[in-house]
């Protein structure tokens, strides 16, 4: 009982907090009118307005008003306490002056063919590549014959999808300049679907929804990386739900879709922005169908309303920027303070010695891009992820770091189905070139199924570490509590990037013991550090890199 009442006092205190961190009008503006003031980007008029007349009408004691994107821009907006309703074009990228950044749905178009296509089949197995797509709306063309293997002189017919939108998103997959885009334009999406439907060798780009809802007309799978055939991770076209989930996990080309972002700013007002906030993320989802836009992922629903209500779990943080807001300071310094800890703790960790370092490492720098990192994965300082499915299993993988430090996998030893696994205990081993590195599992729980394609070949854990390159499903044992060491994808980046400096001293440690190595085996110039340099060093550097970056985990 006392737990629970604990408990309790701690969620009030953070929400209480979080009210200070969201801000709609400046407090010093007492004397103004109250509400909530919405401004929208181009283009989200109709779904600005949906998700305005929704809200007012179940909370008719709030007052809300609409207007369209100021000429001063989105920075002046925010300065004057306003939440906007943006697309990708108008994202603030790298601007810290918004404290609060959400998403609340996509714009998604999907290539589509008629259901009466002679050639679906092949089309369905094979999937259309982005080069492919390159031809089909540039100068040369193709038959589909060309496209399946099949013969046939019949032409594609290629159809541009109404709106400057989505010829944008058109344009920028294919390569192709809108003015150079060859085919047959029409005028909405209705025309689109007729001309699909009814074209038996036409293929055209409508938006998610209507693809998901419009007789005749089928969707092609996007053939990501050009191999002719639809993998596992290509294969996510079954329904609205899964498209949603694929996208959100980067399983579908960027450009063809826009996250459709809601930004707040300004200093402490009342509750009213925060529960509008929140109920976009929950029942506004409605709202956003309505509009002919794709609902964000279950996962990051959650993930949002976790950051709104005082934790750190969505793909924007929001951090205390208002002097009034004194409490929430004290309480996000406490919170940079354990993580500044945490990390010189980390970079203080003792080095041994570590020899023979050996010729051949491969070119390139070691770097972390922080855009190809997942949004909706769970990390954990042992350097592998988790995602809980719909199922309740959760997939686990490594992150792209440790197969970036070992070089070329040969080859991983894994624990068989229907063994346990135990947080903190190794689960996994790299082998490379007789080499190992033990792995420790993030979470507790059974195994459920392996990777047997990463088995047979391991090379995809290089290649595509979040994506083919999955190591197995856990039924998880305690996900709840474990859940609570996790981080995702902003304040990973942010620990991954002291990982980088501890390699970096770690590699100048071990040549330190070797006079006769040259930096160039495992540094260039400038102090870098290249791809794969444990590739090159023996054995005794890997146990102590074991040691350090595997075994010294903090608590």
């Amino acid at each position: 009982m006392n737990t629970q009442k604990a408990t309790k006092i701690v969620v009030t205190m953070m929400l209480t907090c979080m009210v200070g961190m969201i801000a709609i009008r400046p407090a010093e503006a007492a004397g103004e009118e109250s509400g909530i003031r919405v401004v929208y980007s181009p283009g989200l008029s109709d779904l600005s307005s949906g998700l305005v007349n929704a809200y007012m009408e179940t909370n008719p004691g709030v007052r809300i008003s609409l207007t369209a994107l100021p000429e001063g821009g989105l920075k002046a907006a925010m300065e004057q306490g306003a939440i906007a309703i943006v697309s990708k074009e108008f994202f603030p990228k790298g601007d810290e002056s918004c404290p609060c950044k959400l998403v609340v749905g996509r714009d998604v178009i999907v290539p589509v063919i008629s259901t009466d296509n002679p050639f679906m089949e092949a089309i369905m197995q094979q999937g259309v590549s982005a080069g492919t797509f390159s031809r089909i709306y540039g100068s040369q063309g193709i038959t589909w014959g060309e496209m399946t293997g099949i013969t046939s002189g019949q032409d594609v017919i290629p159809f541009i999808p109404a709106g400057n939108t989505a010829r944008t998103y058109l344009a920028e997959f294919t390569g192709t300049g809108q003015a150079m885009m060859k085919g047959r334009e029409v005028q909405d999406a209705g025309e689109m679907i007729q001309a699909i439907s009814s074209g038996r060798y036409a293929i055209g780009f409508v938006s998610l929804e209507e693809a998901m809802n419009a007789p005749g007309i089928a969707m092609v799978p996007v053939d990501r990386n050009s191999n002719g055939k639809v993998d596992w991770f290509e294969d996510i076209y079954d329904s609205s739900g899964q498209m949603a989930h694929a996208v959100f996990l980067g399983k579908y080309p960027a450009s063809l879709y826009s996250r459709i972002y809601v930004l707040a700013g300004g200093q402490p007002s009342g509750q009213e922005a925060l529960a509008f906030l929140e109920w976009m993320l929950g029942d506004g989802q409605e709202t956003v169908a309505l509009a002919g836009l794709t609902g964000i992922d279950y996962s990051e629903s959650h993930a949002g309303l976790q950051m709104l209500r005082g934790r750190s779990h969505a793909e924007a943080e929001v951090p205390a920027i208002s002097a009034s807001a004194r409490n929430t300071l004290l309480v996000t310094g406490g919170i940079l303070l354990v993580l500044v800890l945490a990390g010189i703790f980390l970079g203080r960790s003792g080095r041994k010695r570590a020899h023979s370092i050996q010729a051949g490492v491969q070119r390139g720098v070691l770097r972390i891009d922080p855009e190809r990192i997942p949004g909706g994965l769970y990390f954990d300082k042992s350097h592998t992820w988790a995602f809980l499915e719909k199922d309740g299993k959760v997939r686990l993988g490594i992150d792209d770091f440790m197969p970036r430090v070992t070089g070329q996998v040969t080859r991983i030893i894994l624990k068989n189905p229907g063994e346990q696994v135990k947080r903190g205990e190794p689960f996994m081993t790299l082998v490379q070139k007789g080499k190992q590195l033990q792995i420790s599992a993030p979470l507790s729980g059974i195994i459920t199924k392996l990777n047997e394609e990463l088995l047979r070949d391991a090379s995809a854990l290089n290649a595509d570490p979040y994506g083919e390159g999955w190591v197995c499903m856990v039924q998880p044992a305690n996900w709840l509590q474990e859940i609570k060491s996790f981080v995702m994808r902003e304040p990973y980046t942010g620990w991954i990037k002291t990982e980088v400096s501890r390699l970096k001293d770690f590699l100048t440690s071990a040549m330190k013991q070797d006079r006769e190595t040259r930096v160039a085996l495992v540094m260039q110039d400038g102090g870098e550090v290249v791809n794969g340099p444990l590739e090159n060093l023996g054995p005794e550097a890997w146990e102590e890199f074991q040691a350090q970056f595997i075994n010294k985990l903090p608590h």
